[in-house]
């Protein structure tokens, strides 16, 4: 359905991959490659969506079902549309779907080094849990995040 600033948000497809894939490009050191979205859309409970603007993706989140929550593998919006709402809704639809499957729990990881990202998270409630060293190809390490959305009983 679209938004009042005429984006759409829909479920990733196999059509997207090319425009998504640019993107990814020219935005990580470390791309996926277009076969690792189709991995993604292929595994059961993993879930991608596509921010539509005109004919264009211009932002993408994509999750997975894990032991008792869901983990955030990618989000990116095109540098354009920062600073217009667009992961922050992403990411709220990520916490949507996980209280409506009773998942208390949203994880991701972060570079270090990446300030930006991690003052984003902790925004939205994200705190830090640990780091895994040298989780990236050029040895730089990830902070883990986690978010809880209701307490355990």
């Amino acid at each position: 359905m679209p938004r009042r600033d005429n984006t759409l948000i829909r479920p990733m497809v196999s059509e997207d991959l090319a425009c998504i894939t640019e993107l990814e490009g020219s935005l990580f050191p470390f791309p996926w490659k277009k076969q690792d979205f189709m991995a993604e859309l292929l595994f059961p409970g993993a879930l991608c969506k596509v921010v539509i603007m005109g004919q264009r993706p211009i932002a993408y989140l994509c999750s997975r079902d894990v032991a008792d929550g869901i983990e955030i593998l990618k989000i990116a919006v095109h540098p354009d549309c920062r600073h217009r709402g667009i992961a922050r809704t992403l990411i709220q639809e990520t916490f949507i779907r996980a209280a409506a499957s009773d998942w208390p729990l949203i994880f991701l990881e972060v570079a270090q080094n990446n300030t930006a990202a991690q003052a984003f998270y902790r925004n939205l409630g994200f705190t830090s849990t640990g780091i895994r060293k040298q989780y990236y190809p050029d040895g730089t390490d990830a902070i883990n995040m986690i978010k809880t959305l209701k307490e355990e009983s």
